[in-house]
């Protein structure tokens, strides 16, 4: 075909200077682009606005909210008991180590220091070991040093966790560990993230990685400390670790993003309160699903056989890692409301009881049993309105304090022999 016919064919359009080209068009398209550039960052600043009065709303509103999980989703008729006052040794740090006294650092959960229907002046079973064991409130000369080191809903691989972080701590490691084990703290595996960050300190990573491998009979315990332990090492001063400051290391990502979140905590309170907002959550979740289903606090709640048997290793480990460390560990099955129905499995309990004692046989330890040792007259229930839906129904977690003072009468008349003799043992090897 003749190209002079094609070149005929297509249209030309001239500029106003007679160039052909094709800039007219755009000139005509730029107002209609810019005018879709000025959309979108009008809808990405509507986003980005509406985004950040949402949150400062949120933040006001969740500033003002009850979200802790020991005010919410527990009994209100429980009162988490703190120190008698600012001198109150039971709850501050384990004392240097002396030859005419012996530290003790008791471990339980909540029902270890909450008390029900608590009246002023009323003692959790810590703080009443620690005076009945002297005699009166403790001083700078008495020969038993109670320590308070119980957190809610305790789990066993926090017990290994606690028990070797204090063992490391050289200058102030305790003489003996006492620990509370409730059945449903055989549910859970993993720490808590507050407490398993000990294990990056390297007294404690190292003393965890020795334990699992001179531990390959508990194979269950060993992958469930591995997974405590992952994650880089934190360097902390000589007061936690016993180590020098001069070991330190440049601050890894672990640590600046620690140091971030830190301040985030600090001036953010919807971020600081992140955990205690899932809480709250769950908590409203529980009570929406628990009406539906029928689901009360005595509803049966069979243990998981394979969480069982691993938590019940994190107990061996811990006892042999103190039987090595000559740290005398004494464990007791904590008191079980004695009432049917109950969420406990009697085959659970049963099945248990022969366990835990097994094992501390083989251990050499002492383990005492207390599972029936509070009767039903020292219970009671949720109060009325209660904000998960259990209102009126029984509380098989914690009990009064007339409880608390029997468990710690018995604690004491069960111990004071063995402590006596443990006391006579130190001061004759200094």
């Amino acid at each position: 075909m003749d190209q002079s016919i094609i070149a005929e064919a297509r249209p030309v359009i001239k500029d106003e200077a007679g160039e052909s080209g094709l800039q007219p068009l755009n000139r005509e398209r730029q107002p209609e682009r810019t005018e879709s550039k000025r959309h979108r960052l009008w809808q990405v600043s509507y986003v980005a606005i509406v985004t950040a009065l949402l949150l400062a709303g949120a933040n006001v509103w969740f500033r003002n909210l009850d979200t802790n999980p020991l005010t919410v989703a527990q009994n209100k008729r429980v009162m988490f008991t703190g120190p008698r006052d600012g001198n109150d040794p039971v709850f501050s740090s384990l004392p240097l180590n002396s030859p005419d006294r012996l530290s003790i650092l008791f471990v339980g959960n909540s029902q270890s220091y909450a008390i029900m229907d608590y009246s002023p002046g009323d003692l959790s079973m810590i703080t009443s070991l620690s005076d009945i064991l002297n005699g009166a409130r403790e001083n700078q000369v008495s020969k038993f040093a109670v320590r308070m080191g119980s957190e809610p809903n305790l789990r066993m691989s926090e017990v290994l966790v606690k028990s070797v972080t204090a063992v490391a701590d050289t200058p102030r490691r305790p003489d003996v560990i006492l620990v509370g084990v409730v059945l449903d703290g055989l549910r859970i595996i993993d720490a808590r993230p507050d407490i398993a960050q000990n294990t990056k300190t390297p007294a404690v990573s190292a003393e965890l990685s020795r334990l699992v491998q001179e531990s390959p009979e508990l194979s269950l315990a060993v992958p469930a400390v591995n997974s405590l332990r992952g994650g880089p090492e934190l360097q902390t001063g000589a007061n936690q670790t016993g180590l020098s400051n001069s070991n330190a290391k440049i601050p890894t990502a672990d640590a600046i993003e620690g140091r971030l979140q830190s301040k985030l905590d600090d001036s953010v309170t919807l971020f600081g309160k992140r955990r205690n907002l899932y809480a709250w959550l769950v908590s409203i979740y529980e009570k929406r699903r628990n009406a539906a289903l029928g689901i009360s606090t005595a509803t049966r709640r069979p243990l998981p056989q394979e969480t069982y048997h691993t938590n019940l290793e994190l107990i061996e480990m811990t006892l042999k890692y103190l039987k090595e460390q000559h740290v005398h560990g004494v464990f007791y099955f904590a008191p079980i409301r004695p009432v049917e129905p109950n969420p406990y499995e009697p085959a659970d309990v049963s099945r248990f009881r022969s366990d835990f004692l097994n094992l501390c046989a083989r251990q050499e330890a002492i383990c005492l049993d207390y599972s029936n040792l509070v009767p039903e007259n020292m219970w009671t229930v949720y109060q009325d309105d209660e904000p998960t839906g259990k209102t009126g129904q029984r509380d098989y977690a914690h009990f009064t304090v007339r409880a608390h003072h029997r468990v710690a009468e018995q604690l004491a008349t069960d111990l004071l022999p063995f402590l006596n003799k443990w006391l006579l043992e130190k001061e004759h090897q200094q």
